[in-house]
């Protein structure tokens, strides 16, 4: 675990006790910080702000001193202000209602006069989370990202909040060749390979690496379900590009099992792109750009995302369905029928005679 800075805030009557705190909190692998020389009703000098400013964790002692203490309170209000996490520490049994002003928000752990179980109470605290906490769910039904720097940056926020939360979802994914064309830590020479004649920003470059990494993190876990139309002709960046996204998309269908890669193929796949991860969101871009798209609305409303997921689902079906029907399957998995669709588009693109579309 790191060693978090901890502030520890304590009444004019409680130094014993607060030394005792500081001893404990060693024990637990973190670094206390207090000062017994400046005395509790003193001047609340820049001293103890700078050690509140500079803490990971604030934890205010509380005692039947400290609750009554406007010193400690103070210093509650200073931390609060800085956003600095607030960890109360109560001594003895007391009821919530009894924890006055801003301690009644708060989780707080409950030990004995002793504190002989603080530091199991503690390993049931993640502090890790305390100090860095996830990005607040948003209460807005959707959000719209106008350029493609912004779709791409408001994707990697949502679905890492998720993965922090340990709420791994399904990807299902509608796009010409998918998030997963992309490599992991692209280098810039495979970067001007894959743009080829539309050359993309750095910045942008590293966003679509951090959106592939993500969403990649979701599909090890739940999989994911990808309607695809990848195609040569027409590609913005020109068929060269066209057909090193292919390589690239075939290795990381060469990388997955069976059970974790879902595909068909749809023309429908060129006209929009539609990421939904789980059953948390849906992103949708109707407008196609050289650069990337343009307009994608995110949807968070739990029925509307409902909606989108059986909607998904329902087109998937339909096509894998049909695909085995006219007999292309042939006993293999949808992923191993893909991999020899871009094998054959490579092919025809090698060879002089050819239709370029898969």
């Amino acid at each position: 675990m790191y060693k978090f800075r901890v502030f520890i805030s304590y009444a004019r009557g409680d130094p014993e006790l607060a030394e005792k705190l500081s001893k404990k909190l060693e024990e637990a692998e973190l670094e206390p910080v207090w000062d017994d020389s400046i005395q509790a009703g003193t001047q609340f000098s820049d001293e103890i702000k700078g050690f509140i400013a500079n803490s990971h964790i604030f934890i205010p002692l509380i005692t039947d001193k400290s609750r009554s203490s406007s010193w400690v309170h103070q210093e509650i209000g200073f931390a609060i202000a800085l956003k600095v996490p607030v960890l109360p520490i109560v001594i003895g049994k007391q009821d919530q209602t009894d924890l006055k002003g801003l301690l009644a928000s708060f989780q707080h752990i409950t030990v004995d006069e002793e504190l002989s179980d603080l530091i199991e109470k503690l390993k049931e605290i993640d502090l890790k989370r305390l100090v860095s906490p996830p990005p607040p769910r948003t209460t807005d039904m959707f959000d719209i990202a106008e350029w493609p720097e912004e779709r791409t940056e408001r994707l990697i926020k949502y679905s890492d909040r998720e993965l922090q939360l340990n709420h791994f979802g399904m990807v299902r994914q509608k796009a010409a060749f998918s998030s997963f064309y992309i490599p992991y830590n692209a280098k810039s020479d495979i970067w001007e390979k894959l743009d080829g004649e539309i050359k993309r920003s750095e910045y942008y470059r590293y966003l679509l690496g951090e959106e592939r990494r993500t969403l990649g993190e979701h599909i090890q876990q739940k999989g994911c379900r990808l309607i695809m139309y990848p195609t040569i002709e027409d590609h913005f960046g020109g068929a060269d590009a066209a057909c090193f996204r292919l390589k690239k998309l075939k290795e990381f269908l060469e990388s997955m099992p069976d059970e974790k890669v879902k595909v068909v193929f749809s023309e429908s796949a060129r006209r929009n792109n539609l990421t939904i991860v789980g059953d948390r969101f849906v992103a949708e871009s109707r407008i196609p750009r050289p650069q990337g798209y343009r307009h994608t609305i995110f949807k968070f409303h739990p029925p509307t995302v409902y909606q989108a997921i059986e909607q998904f689902d329902i087109e998937f079906d339909k096509i894998h369905d049909e695909e085995k029907r006219l007999g292309h399957l042939n006993n293999r998995s949808s992923r191993q029928y893909a991999i020899e669709k871009v094998e054959k588009l490579l092919e025809e693109q090698s060879s002089p005679k050819t239709s370029e579309r898969v």
